[in-house]
C-alpha cells in the first residue's frame, strides 16, 4: 500500500514538473511578441569596424573576405548553428521579412560543417536572396572576437561598417530596422 502511494505521489510530482516546464518554455520561447524579444548585450566593441577576416563559402568552395561586398550598406552578421531551433526560427523570420530588409546585407556565419550549413542553405532557399551571403567560420575568428557563447548571436553594423549592436538570441526584424533608423 505504501509503495502504491509513493508511486502515485511520484507520478503526480513528475507530471506537475513536466507541465510547468512546458508552460514556461512555451511562454518564454514560442510566444514571443515584439515587446519581449531580446535586448542588446553590452559589448566594449560598439563603434569598432567590422573585423577583417576570411571565411569559407560552402556555396562555391572558396574563401571570401567579410569586407567584400556592397559598401555603404548596413550589414547584419548572424552567427548560427544549423542544429539550433532558435537559429532556424531567426532565419525564417528574416526570410519572411525580406521585403522590409532588402536594403541590408546579411552574412550568415556558422562554425558547423559545410554539409550541415548547406542543408540550411537549401532548406531556406537562401540562393534566392541577393543580399544574403553564407559562410563558415572555419578558423573560429568571429567566435573568438566576440566571445560568442549563445546561438543565435547577431551583430549589426551601420553603412560605415561600424558595430552598433550585438544581440544574443532571437531578434525581430523590427528591432533590426529600428537600429538602422537611429
Amino acid at each position: 500500500m505504501k509503495n502504491t502511494i509513493r508511486v502515485l505521489i511520484s507520478i503526480a510530482v513528475l507530471s506537475a514538473v513536466l507541465v510547468s516546464s512546458f508552460v514556461i518554455f512555451n511562454s518564454f520561447f514560442l510566444n514571443r511578441t515584439e515587446k519581449n524579444y531580446n535586448t542588446p548585450i553590452k559589448v566594449d566593441l560598439n563603434g569598432q569596424p567590422l573585423p577583417d577576416f576570411s571565411f569559407f563559402s560552402p556555396t562555391d568552395s572558396t574563401r571570401l573576405n567579410v569586407l567584400n561586398g556592397r559598401g555603404g550598406r548596413p550589414i547584419v552578421v548572424l552567427y548560427f548553428d544549423p542544429f539550433c531551433p532558435f537559429c532556424m526560427n531567426q532565419i525564417k523570420d528574416l526570410i519572411d521579412s525580406y521585403d522590409k530588409l532588402e536594403g541590408i546585407d546579411f552574412l550568415f556565419i556558422s562554425p558547423s560543417q559545410p554539409d550541415q550549413v548547406m542543408k540550411t542553405y537549401n532548406e531556406y532557399n537562401l540562393k534566392a536572396y541577393s543580399n544574403i551571403r553564407l559562410g563558415i567560420d572555419d578558423q573560429l575568428t568571429f567566435l573568438k572576437h566576440f566571445s560568442i557563447s549563445k546561438f543565435p548571436t547577431m551583430m549589426l553594423y551601420d553603412g560605415n561598417r561600424r558595430l552598433i549592436g550585438v544581440f544574443e538570441g532571437v531578434v525581430s526584424h523590427g528591432q533590426i530596422l529600428s537600429y538602422f533608423k537611429q
